[in-house]
């Protein structure tokens, strides 16, 4: 499970890059051409429910959005992100470095899955992704946008699920309670992250030290285990 959720945090980074540069697509299809660019970054289905695109207010709200795992993780979604809303500075926008005046981003749930072959539905996602890997300078140039920086992030969490095609008794969830959490002044991506593992860490490890830990939880031991290395 090593470095699992940090996965999970960089897809979030990722998200916020593409959906800030729809603001600078003008094309009638943004919602497939934006969930097909999605599919190309991550490998997986995704599903958005709408797309609505300010371009003068520099704005873009996503609702009902979602990743998809894999079948052979059962299909269901990865990711369950009910709002995203943006606020992109239009004129740094327009020089190439997308800063975001104001972020609400509301992750419902992230569905942690580990498939009849023992093998959790992220760890997969990592090595597929980690053999296609292509080298930074190719990568580099392809990419439209930079990030420019946060003012006001408005943070919700929801619940973090764990099913276990194996073995179903064991199947739980853990709910990390974090609603409109305000993070100010991010500068950098790492920054962005380290803010967000933090926030996880510090839902996360509530849970391992109560003492009334159901046995089957300690699945989430695992989980903090991973995201401090």
């Amino acid at each position: 499970m090593k470095k699992v959720l940090r996965w999970v945090v960089a897809v979030c980074v990722l998200l916020l890059l593409l959906f800030g540069a729809v603001l600078y697509f003008k094309n009638p299809i943004l919602k497939r051409i934006t969930e097909s660019r999605i599919r190309q970054e991550t490998g997986l289905a995704a599903a958005i429910g709408s797309l609505d695109v300010a371009l003068r207010a520099g704005t873009v709200t996503v609702r009902d959005f979602k990743i998809l795992n894999a079948p052979e993780f059962g299909g269901t979604a990865l990711l369950n992100i009910p709002e995203v809303h943006l606020a992109v500075d239009s004129q740094e926008a327009a020089e190439g470095k997308l800063h975001f005046t104001e972020v609400r981003f509301h992750l419902a749930a992230v569905n942690v899955v580990r498939g009849t072959n023992g093998e959790l539905n992220l760890e997969s996602l990592q090595k597929r992704q980690r053999a296609t890997k292509k080298p930074n300078h190719e990568r580099s140039s392809k990419r439209e946008f930079e990030f420019g920086g946060i003012d006001k992030l408005y943070l919700s969490l929801g619940t973090i699920r764990y099913t276990d095609l194996q073995n179903p008794k064991l199947n739980d969830e853990h709910v990390l309670g974090v609603q409109n959490e305000l993070i100010e002044n991010i500068k950098t991506e790492e920054e962005l992250q380290a803010h967000l593992l933090r926030i996880l860490v510090r839902a996360v490890l509530q849970e391992v030290l109560n003492p009334d830990e159901k046995p089957k939880r300690r699945w989430l031991g695992g989980v903090l285990e991973m995201l401090r290395n």
